[in-house]
């Protein structure tokens, strides 16, 4: 295992965290949302 590969999948895994993170915010809101809707 070379640091570049090390860092390479660190910066994969931080990006992917991102966008799950992104992800779940969103379908947060619009879930939120739909509930106002709903009452």
């Amino acid at each position: 295992d070379t640091p570049l590969t090390r860092i390479t999948r660190a910066r994969k895994l931080t990006s992917m965290i991102q966008h799950l993170k992104a992800m779940s915010e969103k379908v947060s809101k619009t879930y939120s949302a739909n509930l106002d809707n709903l009452f």
